[in-house]
Formats: C-alpha cells, sequence, structure tokens
C-alpha cells in the first residue's frame, strides 16, 4: 500500500484544476475591469430588484464586486511599487 502512485479521479481533478488555473490566469487590470463591470451590474439589478431580499442580494453583490476591485487595486499598486523598488540589473 505505501508509496503507490495516486491514479484516482482525485488526482486527475487536481491535475485539471492546476491546468485550468494556468490558462485561466488573467492581469490584474482585466480582473479590476471585470470586477467593476460585476459591481456596475449589480447596482442596476438592486435598482430594479422585486423584492426587499432580491434588493439586498444584488446589493451585497454589489459591495462584494466593489470590495474586490478595490482589493485588486491595492494589488496593482503593490506590483507597480515593487516593479519600482527593484534594483537595476548588474552590468
Amino acid at each position: 500500500m505505501g508509496g503507490h502512485k495516486q491514479t484516482g479521479s482525485i488526482g486527475r481533478y487536481r491535475r485539471v484544476w492546476f491546468e485550468s488555473m494556468a490558462e485561466d490566469e488573467f492581469s490584474t487590470e482585466e480582473l479590476k475591469r471585470q470586477q467593476g463591470e460585476e459591481e456596475h451590474a449589480e447596482r442596476e439589478r438592486q435598482a430594479r430588484a422585486d423584492s426587499d431580499a432580491d434588493a439586498d442580494r444584488h446589493r451585497r453583490r454589489a459591495e462584494k464586486a466593489g470590495y474586490l476591485r478595490r482589493k485588486l487595486e491595492q494589488r496593482e499598486r503593490s506590483e507597480h511599487d515593487a516593479d519600482d523598488a527593484e534594483p537595476p540589473p548588474k552590468a
């Protein structure tokens, strides 16, 4: 038993997940844009909601998208600052 290679479905799913993550990698700028669009769309859905419960659900989704957008803005600034802080390559 010990030391056998994992060949079950979990191993395949894990490999597929990692492969799809590499393919689906977006830039911080693209993710920020997507979250901004989602925030805007949820605010529109909130305004058109038929019930208070629906309006609350869309408000929460808009808040979450806005939070993620702001975090991505922070990440973008950090990446920019890190690029500026890197020492020049040695000659």
